[in-house]
């Protein structure tokens, strides 16, 4: 058993994270959410080798970052006989083009990695009910508020679980 990523949180389910800056799950499914490219390499270096059920990334993100750090962490891993075990790998984008050259380079690594052009299942992110995650002393810290036991689902790997 792993030590939980967030401390005094139970797991909840499957563990899913998004990489993304202006959108967020408009099912409100339980998930770890990170808006820029460095947020998303600590979370994936956290995440070690829990299985991941869903990674979703985002070419464009916030700060001019993109998600290529990440997938150039995932590459490593990979190239290193050590790939992030994960169950599918969305890569949605405005940004065609270096969608469609992220999928196709995390395939050639070995990854579940597919085109995502789903447009039903996103809202706009809005702090006001969506929580960020960020790196932070205990393993990170979830930027905007704080998770509430009134508010979120209590889980050990799978948070922002929004109100």
């Amino acid at each position: 058993m792993h030590a939980p990523l967030f401390p005094g949180l139970r797991r909840a389910g499957s563990l899913v994270v998004l990489v993304d800056d202006t959108r967020a799950f408009r099912d409100r499914r339980p998930h770890l959410q990170v808006r820029r490219g460095d947020n998303a390499v600590a979370l994936l270096s956290l995440v070690d080798d829990r299985q991941v059920d869903g990674l979703w990334l985002d070419y464009g993100l916030l700060d001019a970052t993109t998600s290529a750090a990440a997938v150039d962490h995932l590459v490593s891993r990979a190239e290193r006989g050590t790939p992030l075990r994960v169950g599918t790998i969305e890569v949605h984008s405005a940004r065609v083009t270096e969608g469609l050259e992220v999928t196709q380079r995390l395939r050639r690594a070995g990854y579940p990695a597919r085109p995502c052009y789903a447009q039903g299942i996103w809202m706009r992110f809005d702090a006001a009910i969506h929580c960020e995650w960020r790196p932070g002393a205990g393993g990170g810290v979830f930027g905007n508020r704080n998770p509430d036991d009134s508010l979120y689902e209590q889980a050990e790997t799978t948070e922002v679980l929004h109100a």
